[in-house]
């Protein structure tokens, strides 16, 4: 039986990429993906504001949390980044109640698996609302897997399951990192850019942690 990984609010699949290329099953749950037809062909559409759903999505596909193998959780940052932390009073407190609460969603789904995984967000309140992460990373850390995540952005990792937190590997002969990221053009989609997961820490995250799995 393949193993399965599982990613909640992986719009774009670039969290999967490593885990389809070894020939893992995989299913990227995202809010924002086609209820009818996905554009990726492992893309499942769900509300994630709560569990419930999730798990309704797992059991129409013959899944238990008991069978993934890997979960990774990149729930939306907008109204907690502390970036943005003079708009908090203006957005409300439904705003910070969804941002809550779609974290709540893969901090639960974590709690019910056995497997190695994790929960990024760029630095935000949830250190405050939760517990303070265990580690940090910043993409161009990674560069040794992926040569275009030469940029700057600080980003927590909360870890369960025994996750392994990959050594940075950074490529030499590069230039500093730049901060494209904090340089985003305004308009739609820019959310979506901010938030993609960088393809070199996926990647060094799959190589530690496969790799540790397979040993043990």
């Amino acid at each position: 039986m393949s193993k399965l990984a599982v990613f909640l609010f992986d719009y774009t699949g670039k969290a999967a990429e490593p885990f389809l290329e070894a020939g893992w099953d995989v299913l990227c749950f995202d809010i924002q993906h086609g209820i009818r037809k996905p554009e990726l062909a492992h893309g499942v559409y769900c509300d994630l504001s709560t569990l419930g759903p999730v798990l309704i999505k797992l059991a129409e596909r013959g899944y238990t949390p008991a069978d993934i193998d890997f979960l990774g959780c990149f729930p939306p940052c907008t109204d907690v980044a502390v970036c943005g932390a003079r708009d908090f009073a203006t957005k409300g407190l439904r705003a910070l109640q969804q941002s809550v609460g779609f974290f709540a969603t893969s901090q639960e789904l974590a709690e019910l698996t056995d497997c190695p995984g994790f929960i990024e967000n760029p630095i935000t309140a949830m250190s405050s609302h939760w517990r303070k992460p265990d580690h940090y990373f910043h993409p161009g850390d990674y560069t040794g897997f992926c040569l275009e995540d030469n940029y700057t952005k600080k980003t927590s990792v909360w870890c369960f399951g025994g996750f392994v937190m990959p050594q940075p590997n950074r490529a030499e002969g590069l230039p500093d990192p730049d901060d494209r990221i904090h340089k985003a053009s305004p308009g739609k989609g820019r959310g979506d850019v901010r938030s993609e997961t960088p393809r070199g820490f996926i990647r060094a995250a799959f190589q530690a942690n496969f790799e540790w799995r397979q040993a043990a």
